[in-house]
């Protein structure tokens, strides 16, 4: 299990201040346009390792904040947790296993930096807000880092996740909830007993509470609670002004609501396979905005951007240990797998523990020919990979070698086409493919990967 320091109660403000010592975040004084320019520069400096804070933001007094968490080395720092080869691979879950079995209450208390301005009333303006537009087809501008807050219905914990938020005027915001989702669940309950639902978004919160949302946490235990245990302090919460919900007392800037599920709207915003989805969901009016004096918002870059990546792999992260666990119960012949994602769907790499004739063809007909109801994951992956022991799975560019240094005729590619889709692809057929790319035993000099053998042990913050 990783190592974790006492350095982790980080809040949101505190964790940017340490990433500018590091030398790990710019501060941008140039005026700029939240419009596609704002995320435009945020992708190009995600792609240096850079995060940023937007000082001049045009048509907003506040400024913003984005690419904070653009690789799990970064979240290890927030936590304070070793980022070794395990965590940063995310095969070694430990932190969260400890934060949901010892989860820390959060602290009531009397009001907080969250609420030294509050916005009630025709005071209320969402489009104040430095609220960014990633994509030319996207409905509008989209909060991206929000937390939603609610309550379950059965249990009365307060539940909390991240979701997409579309502004809609001036009072009127809609915030997604996905199909599998708690908040679409709470959703379906309140509409069913012909309720509004009080709703809160919470922006700019301590990285413990980013990854508690992002993470799946059974309805009995609060994601607050679970984000108190992993930063090793319990979270201030202070109570809503418009409602009995309560967000964290730090807090950058808080929207308050009320879901009206007599009125929905459809919005389309470019997701993280790198291809738009249209969701529908309805309409939230807009009862307060509190905020600090000088809040920062915060935006998570939508699409196939390094820190979506990195929070929205939590999501799965249950599920995705589960179903690799299934998959080598199934089959013994596997020595390791790893799942990943490219686009909108799942790969699978393997490696095999005996290196036999016509083993990894074996394998690919028999997982391709497993139930769909064999885990929920199941129908999701897209392609299976078995590849030697020498690569890497968990480096894509390294099982891109082996297909295409290892693959050297048609027989060792499977393709199965008309296999059903996803299952909110409704009727429509994918395919799926299979590629055995081990090498043959009589080209294993020729074939050997170069490597350096202390270079995957080596972590890069421990010299910087």
């Amino acid at each position: 299990m990783s190592e974790t320091s006492t350095e982790r109660g980080f809040n949101f403000r505190s964790f940017i201040s340490l990433l500018e010592k590091r030398g790990d975040l710019i501060r941008i004084q140039q005026h700029i346009d939240p419009k596609f320019e704002l995320p435009a520069v945020l992708w190009k400096l995600q792609e240096q390792g850079k995060g940023a804070v937007f000082e001049n933001v045009h048509g907003s007094p506040f400024s913003v904040a984005g690419g904070l968490f653009p690789r799990m080395e970064r979240l290890g720092l927030a936590l304070g947790i070793t980022p070794t080869r395990e965590f940063i691979t995310m095969q070694d879950t430990g932190y969260l296993d400890a934060a949901l079995a010892r989860p820390l209450p959060y602290r009531s208390v009397e009001t907080g930096p969250v609420q030294k301005v509050l916005r009630i009333g025709s005071d209320i303006d969402v489009k104040k807000l430095p609220v960014p537009s990633f994509y030319e087809y996207d409905s509008g501008p989209f909060v991206t880092g929000g937390i939603g807050i609610v309550r379950h219905t059965d249990t009365g914990k307060l539940n909390a996740g991240i979701y997409r938020i579309l502004v809609l005027g001036r009072d009127l915001i809609t915030i997604n909830a996905g199909a599998n989702s708690d908040l679409s669940r709470i959703y379906r309950a309140a509409q069913g007993r012909h309720e509004k639902l009080s709703i809160a978004v919470a922006i700019g919160v301590p990285p413990a509470l980013l990854v508690a949302a992002a993470s799946k946490t059974p309805r009995t235990i609060s994601e607050f609670d679970v984000a108190g245990a992993l930063r090793g302090k319990p979270l201030d919460m202070v109570q809503c002004r418009t409602c009995d919900l309560f967000v964290p007392a730090d807090a950058e800037i808080v929207i308050e609501g009320e879901v009206d599920f007599s009125q929905s709207v459809e919005n389309i915003l470019g997701e993280a396979g790198a291809q738009y989805r249209s969701r529908t969901n309805p309409v939230t009016q807009v009862t307060c905005i509190s905020h600090r004096q000088d809040a920062i918002f915060y935006a998570i870059h939508a699409g196939p951007s390094p820190e979506h990546l990195t929070l929205g792999a939590f999501s799965i992260i249950g599920l995705k240990a589960a179903f690799i666990a299934a998959v080598e119960q199934k089959f013994s012949a596997i020595k390791e797998a790893h799942l990943y994602t490219i686009g909108d769907g799942l790969h699978l790499a393997v490696t095999l523990k005996k290196k036999e004739c016509d083993a990894a063809m074996r394998l690919i007909r028999e997982f391709f020919a497993m139930p769909k109801g064999f885990h929920v994951i199941y129908p999701f992956i897209k392609r299976l990979i078995v590849v030697d022991a020498d690569i890497d799975i968990y480096t894509c560019s390294d099982i891109e070698w082996a297909v295409w240094n290892r693959v050297h005729d048609a027989e060792r590619i499977v393709l199965l086409p008309g296999m059903p889709e996803e299952p909110s692809a409704g009727e429509r057929k994918s395919i799926r493919v299979g590629i055995d790319a081990t090498g043959n035993p009589q080209d294993a000099a020729m074939l050997k990967k170069v490597r350096n053998p202390l270079l995957e042990n080596i972590i890069l913050e421990n010299y910087l």
